[in-house]
């Protein structure tokens, strides 16, 4: 399915694609986390996806009245963020079990998702935030953080200033390549 402009659900799958898969696509980001609106346009996206990149992958982790909340992910590059012995550590403190599959570790962060009250904030180190700004996240309940931008930051202030401008190159990227 190609989309065009006749497409109801074009719109929102391009402000997807640009907004928050762009940096995926481009290799800079391990994943993101997004609402969709409904089942049509999450297929709608997933077909502009696979147009561009068929090295992508996306999980449904849950439903709700405000619409589909989609993990998409590039696998080699989520794999080598979620193995790395550090994080596989972290996430074992959050009641992870040590598996030797990323996909595992997915299965059971929508398990978390679907069973907590609170959102699992864990879920930044799948997203590539850097692990100083997860943990102060959690440690501080989202207060008292050094600067805010695409998440909140509790440490390398340059370091997480850097990966926004570069996602934004990203987006401004495919915002260009949109437009030829």
């Amino acid at each position: 399915m190609v989309l065009s402009k006749e497409n109801p659900y074009h719109d929102e799958s391009e402000h997807l694609l640009i907004r928050h898969c762009s940096p995926v696509l481009f290799g800079s980001k391990p994943a993101a986390l997004f609402i969709v609106k409904t089942e049509k346009s999450y297929f709608c996206l997933l077909d502009l996806i696979n147009q561009i990149d068929n090295e992508t992958a996306s999980i449904i982790l849950r439903t709700t009245q405000h619409g589909i909340l989609v993990f998409f992910y590039k696998p080699s590059i989520l794999n080598g963020v979620i193995m790395e012995p550090d994080i596989r550590k972290l996430l074992h403190s959050f009641g992870y079990p040590f598996f030797n599959s990323p996909l595992s570790y997915l299965g059971v962060l929508k398990t978390r998702i679907l069973a907590c009250k609170e959102f699992p904030h864990e879920i930044g180190f799948f997203l590539g935030y850097p692990s100083d700004d997860v943990l102060g996240f959690i440690e501080q309940k989202g207060k008292n953080y050094k600067y805010c931008g695409l998440w909140k930051v509790y440490g390398d202030i340059t370091k997480a200033q850097n990966l926004f401008q570069q996602y934004e190159y990203c987006r401004q990227k495919t915002m260009m390549l949109h437009k030829t």
